[in-house]
């Protein structure tokens, strides 16, 4: 699923359904936002940190 954010950064996320693809999407997204110092506000990436902060809190 390619994602094109307002200030222009096109990323892709891939919807995994285990929790290792969820964690691997996260941490992509996050890694992209500190990069390009940018707030990534998608209600869908916000779910998938979410669901990754839960899994890693497992």
């Amino acid at each position: 699923m390619k994602v094109q954010h307002p200030h222009s950064v096109e990323f892709s996320l891939d919807a995994v359904d285990d929790g290792r693809g969820v964690v691997g999407t996260a941490l992509s997204a996050i890694v992209i936002r500190a990069e390009y110092g940018i707030a990534v506000r998608s209600n869908f990436c916000s779910r998938r940190i979410e669901a990754a902060r839960s899994a890693s809190s497992l």
